[in-house]
């Protein structure tokens, strides 16, 4: 998720890039009538009828942005595309995610891609997009499924939207999608695109939505495309992991604040996931040099409570108050393992909109479960299923598996197209026996020696204390099509992640010590 959608677009660092059907509020962001919208980090919920009146192009580029197919426009075509320059340095790295061997790295990652979107009325829509992911100059050479993929479809689908006459108005649409396509929902906790890596997810899907004023619900069934890092080879694959479910979202009127146009709203979902290869520390535990993959079914019942709370104060604390609550439940199985897990989330924060650089401050607070008991035959362990990429910060070197993150964060409004973000990010085990995960998923460092340590190696010492993190982010809108952004980290390692990294990261680097990383990028968008 960029940072303009959380600093340059007041009031809330807890409202995401707009979702279309599953958005914060319904509500586009506010905008100068005689200013083009914004590029959407989807790119499929952008609507570009509104250049079917001559007199809105004023864009260099408009000209591919609606191409006319009719004598009266309503059927068109629409080109579009991005291009990501992205530079990544680690200082040394050992606890997970960053360099192959704990010493300093440096490489390149470039993201290219172009899409085609027919409209045929307001009824009958096909989306089209292609992507090419390179690196270059890594250690080790590119991460699995995230860092390349030379060519492929990343996109394919097309939408039928039909009106459904339902109580109380009868002002409901319905929307079939069927096709490879991005999905994202919520705060982007369990389902998203994954934004910050060098390429995106998306999911071979069938979805059906239904959307009024105040009532969204989207059913789907969907199974996660695989990344191959050659051409025109990512195709539909059983191997990957699947999941379907009920998503929906309720606006509360009622807790709306008299003279605001923010409508509270209630995510309520159950999401259903299945995977042939699942793997936790827990099996590791169980006897095992490294973690055994197992069949896991698992099933997540949730509930998000989001909104702003404006106008609110007066003088300099003129401002708006922004709340993101959500709580996550998991039951099912792992081989022969019953599940039980959660993951519990608090977001809240103040808006100044009168103070000089108009800071927004927040805290976010974190707690996803872990195991600590690999013989009670209980998986404890909270899965993310398909999370968004950055997850707690840009490095995204921990994932919120076995987790308690504290999380300060003030953004700060320097000026109209410049916004910087600076964050402290405190990590602590949820529990001592588990070990901690990669934002992936997969199992990075142990919670308790393996039959197979290091000769003279230290066993780890049983601390909670991870370590902490200070980040800055600056975002640099240039223009419509153009953005810069540099983000710096530099963490802080605590007892746990010196431990357990010396167990598993070969001699002469810098394994779990301290490290920082800089990551600087250039986003070109028409």
């Amino acid at each position: 998720m960029a940072l303009g959608s959380l600093g340059l677009n007041p009031p809330s660092r807890a409202q995401s890039a707009t979702r279309g059907f599953f958005d914060q509020t319904g509500a586009a962001p506010e905008r100068p009538a005689d200013e083009p919208p914004a590029y959407n980090i989807l790119r499929y919920e952008e609507d570009d009828s509104y250049l079917r009146d001559p007199a809105k192009r004023t864009d260099f580029l408009d000209p591919l942005k609606f191409i006319p197919l009719d004598a009266d426009g309503h059927v068109y075509l629409t080109l579009g595309g991005e291009m990501r320059q992205r530079f990544e340095h680690y200082s040394g790295f050992g606890v997970s995610n960053g360099s192959v061997d704990g010493r300093a790295d440096s490489y390149y990652l470039a993201r290219y891609l172009l899409h085609a979107d027919l409209h045929a009325g307001d009824a009958f829509r096909v989306f089209f997009q292609l992507k090419g992911n390179t690196e270059l100059g890594r250690r080790g050479g590119p991460r699995p499924t995230y860092d390349r993929d030379d060519f492929d479809v990343h996109q394919a689908f097309f939408d039928v939207r039909l009106p459904v006459a339902l109580p109380p108005d009868g002002d409901t649409t319905m929307l079939v999608r069927l096709g490879r396509q991005e999905l994202a929902y919520g705060d982007d906790r369990l389902i998203d695109i994954r934004e910050g890596p060098n390429v995106r997810q998306s999911f071979d899907a069938a979805r059906v939505s239904l959307q009024n004023p105040g009532f969204k619900a989207n059913a789907l069934f969907a199974r996660a495309v695989a990344t191959n890092k050659g051409v025109f080879d990512d195709g539909y694959d059983l191997q990957q992991a699947e999941i379907w479910g009920l998503y929906s979202t309720i606006s509360l009127p009622f807790l709306r604040r008299p003279h605001s146009s923010d409508l509270p709203a209630l995510d309520l979902y159950y999401l259903g996931y299945d995977r042939q290869n699942g793997a936790f520390d827990q099996s590791a535990r169980g006897g095992f040099t490294t973690p055994a993959p197992g069949h896991e079914t698992r099933h997540s019942l949730g509930g998000r409570l989001h909104g702003t709370v404006f106008p609110l104060g007066e003088g300099v604390l003129t401002g708006e108050f922004h709340y993101d609550v959500e709580g996550i439940y998991q039951f099912g199985r792992f081989g022969g393992t019953a599940i039980s897990a959660y993951e519990a989330s608090l977001d809240i924060g103040y808006y100044f909109k009168a103070l000089p650089f108009g800071p927004n401050l927040s805290l976010r607070v974190d707690v996803a479960s872990g195991d600590g008991n690999a013989r009670d035959h209980r998986l404890g362990t909270f899965n993310p299923l398909f999370p968004k990429g950055i997850y707690f910060s840009e490095p995204s070197f921990i994932g919120p598996e076995n987790l308690i993150a504290l999380h300060p964060v003030v953004d700060w409004h320097l000026h109209k197209a410049v916004g910087l973000m600076t964050t402290v990010i405190a990590y602590w085990r949820q529990d001592t026996g588990d070990g901690i995960y990669t934002f992936t998923g997969a199992p990075a460092l142990p919670g308790s020696p393996v039959p197979a340590m290091p000769a003279g190696g230290r066993v780890p010492g049983g601390s909670r204390y991870i370590g902490t993190e200070a980040d800055a982010w600056l975002e640099w809108g240039i223009n419509r099509h153009l953005s810069f952004d540099l983000s710096y980290s530099h963490f802080f390692a605590g007892a746990y992640a010196r431990d357990a990294a010396a167990l598993t990261h070969a001699p002469g680097g810098r394994a779990g010590q301290n490290f920082d990383y800089i990551a600087t990028w250039l986003t070109l968008s028409f």
